[in-house]
């Protein structure tokens, strides 16, 4: 071939890759086809694995296995799995059949369900909305970590570093100063005489402030004893990528408060900006690009804890870690009606239900997906990854009270504490600790995108549903969307920015319950339990008659009267607005109840607004009705591609017959 041709091939064939680009941008602006489809998942692979993935998140690595150790240990696993089986699998059963039989977002599935009810369908998209924007500056905290640990030493290892204090302790330092018989004190090794003269011009804390220790003879208790320290990793969480002035667990508000923000932290804001161009990216297509992601998202996780979980095992400790996780403290633990309202709120929380995001990713089914069988496997699926991350957990814990010499107690934590303090601590002490480190938070940042895409999946989907016209730009939606969440994320990234994000941790998660009881008893008592039964027989799923009962008397009395009780109990021991010693001020604990009832708050607006709407349009008799509030409208019924009539399935709603 000559060099002419060579060339004007190579042309070609650049040509057609132009064109294919453009073809594909074509194809992202309007969601990967046709604009006015909603799309679906390319196998039911894609499916299960992005509903595991929405339900196992961080709570299965930072909030399960504290929530288990300080409700009995073992004796808490029969009132958890007891809770899956009458509130978690329910709920989740009920979303499923709703979003896969009506092929819609909450916001339409409600209004044209329960129409009196409009209002819950946005409730329910703003709860998880504006608990991703915290879930996402988590994102950005472990793609700090992630990229800081690019290194041979961790930073988070040693008391080298200008942001470290006296009371700085690293366990590997230690074990150079323990081998001449010294103690690491002041980012060197001390012994006792230099010790007491630093005590005696109180150059530091004392656990319970008596600096006699040193002149009454008691040298010979060890440092760790009676004295103040704080982890290396703990100095380089608050003071080097928060920048949160603590000392002794105090937080200074002379430098950090809610009337003191102080500066940009910029890095975090970059991750920030960072994270929200994944999500972005992984939901440009919908559920055809989402659907891909989920493969490694969902399943990568696993492989990481299978490692540290092999790793730990081998190390002193583990088995004692192990014990405080699994061996009952006192069976009597059961009768206590903490415990059993602790392990219903932990399933609650875990499975993600009442915020709309499992209702969208079922409605991308195929109408005759046996959903029965999907919700099972993914309800116990989900628990059983809460089992075994514990393991790894508190192993973890066990090693590293084993190298402190102190108790577990001691060491554990939960939330973030737990992530970004213990765990890093634990990391450091690992052998390859960058390649460790590096699996760790990666595996954490997977976790926080399987949970942020499915919920803000169902946030836009809203937004198309109620205006379809909106998909052939679906780029651009998705684009101003994830901009937005990332402008909502930025006051988080100041100095005091932890205090909001711990604030809203707090908050956002209460105002879930209230939800979903409002929803169960919409779709249970306004709308029946008999007819939502009848809709799993039209969808092809044949259950044993003895689930059909189940399923109605959880739906009906012992799923809401639980949700209720666990409602009511949360409030009545929910505790100030404070962060570690710092109560805040009563305009923040004012916020923080909006935050908790807006959900609630939108819910009633809407209904208010579609009530007058009935008003203005002439038809104020349709409220005088028994229940025309509640009673579905036209459009009610199963979806486009069901082969079943659509629409017109129950009574008309008169006066409620706008979509």
């Amino acid at each position: 071939m000559s060099d002419k041709e060579s060339s004007k091939s190579r042309s070609s064939s650049i040509e057609e890759a132009i064109k294919e680009v453009v073809k594909d941008l074509e194809n992202i602006e309007q969601g990967g086809g046709n604009p006015n489809e909603r799309g679906e998942w390319g196998n039911h692979c894609e499916f299960f694995l992005s509903s595991l993935g929405l339900a196992v998140g961080l709570g299965n690595i930072w909030r399960f296995p504290y929530v288990c150790y300080e409700n009995g240990g073992a004796a808490f696993l029969i009132p958890y799995i007891i809770m899956l089986f009458i509130v978690g699998l329910p709920m989740f059963f009920l979303e499923m059949v709703l979003g896969q039989y009506a092929g819609l977002s909450c916001t339409k599935i409600f209004a044209r369900m329960t129409p009196g009810l409009r209002g819950m369908g946005y409730g329910m998209v703003t709860i998880p909305t504006i608990i991703n924007f915290q879930y996402v500056v988590i994102m950005a905290y472990g793609m700090h970590f992630m990229f800081s640990g690019f290194r041979a030493n961790l930073p988070w290892s040693s008391c080298d570093h200008d942001y470290n204090t006296v009371n700085c302790y690293s366990v590997l330092q230690a074990a150079d100063c323990n081998l001449d018989t010294q103690a690491f004190y002041n980012m060197e090794c001390t012994n006792a005489t230099e010790f007491c003269s630093m005590a005696s011009n109180g150059a530091f804390f004392f656990e319970d402030d008596n600096p006699g220790y040193c002149t009454d003879g008691s040298t010979s208790i060890p440092f760790q004893d009676v004295t103040y320290r704080a982890s290396s990793s703990e100095e380089y969480w608050y003071n080097r990528v928060l920048n949160l002035n603590v000392t002794n667990g105090h937080v200074v508000t002379e430098v950090n408060s809610w009337s003191k923000w102080g500066g940009m932290r910029w890095e975090i804001l970059g991750c920030l900006a960072l994270s929200w161009m994944l999500i972005c990216g992984s939901l440009i297509k919908g559920v055809q690009s989402y659907g891909k992601v989920v493969y490694f998202t969902t399943l990568f996780p696993y492989v990481v804890l299978a490692a540290f979980l092999i790793y730990i095992g081998t190390k002193d400790g583990f088995v004692e870690g192990v014990k405080y996780y699994i061996v009952p403290q006192d069976w009597a633990d059961m009768g206590q009606v903490s415990v059993w309202n602790a392990a219903a709120g932990q399933i609650f929380y875990s499975l993600g239900v009442a915020v709309g995001s499992q209702l969208l990713l079922s409605s991308y089914n195929g109408f005759k997906t046996n959903c029965h069988r999907d919700a099972l496997l993914i309800g116990l699926g989900n628990s059983l990854t809460s089992l075994f991350a514990g393991f790894v957990v508190f192993g973890g814990l066990g090693y590293i009270a084993h190298e402190k010499g102190v108790d577990i107690k001691d060491v554990i934590e939960s939330g973030p504490g737990l992530v970004f303090i213990v765990f890093p601590e634990v990391i450091a002490m690992m052998v390859p600790s960058p390649l460790f480190s590096f699996l760790f938070f990666l595996m954490l940042n997977l976790l926080a995108i399987s949970s942020v895409c499915g919920s803000w999946e169902a946030f836009v989907a809203s937004i198309f549903d109620e205006f379809p016209h909106l998909r052939k730009n679906r780029l651009w939606v998705m684009i101003i969307t994830c901009f937005g969440g990332f402008l909502c994320g930025v006051a988080m990234c100041f100095d005091s920015g932890f205090l909001l994000f711990d604030m809203m941790n707090d908050r956002c998660s209460n105002a879930i319950l209230l939800m979903a009881l409002i929803e169960l008893i919409a779709c249970s008592w306004f709308y029946g339990s008999g007819k939502i039964l009848k809709h799993v027989e039209e969808m092809g799923m044949k259950i044993p008659v003895f689930m059909k009962w189940f399923w109605w008397i959880c739906w009906t009395i012992v799923t809401p009267i639980i949700i209720a009780v666990v409602t009511i109990l949360s409030w009545i021991n929910a505790a100030g607005d404070e962060f570690l010693d710092y109560t805040f001020p009563t305009w923040v604990t004012v916020i923080g109840w909006g935050l908790e009832l807006v959900a609630v708050f939108i819910l009633v607006l809407v209904s208010i607004a579609t009530i007058i709407k009935r008003i203005v349009a002439k038809k104020p008799w349709a409220l005088i009705k028994p229940g025309p509030l509640m009673l579905p409208n036209k459009h009610w019924g199963p979806r486009a591609d069901s082969g079943l009539p659509t629409g017109n399935t129950g009574k008309d709603n008169d006066g409620y017959e706008d979509d």
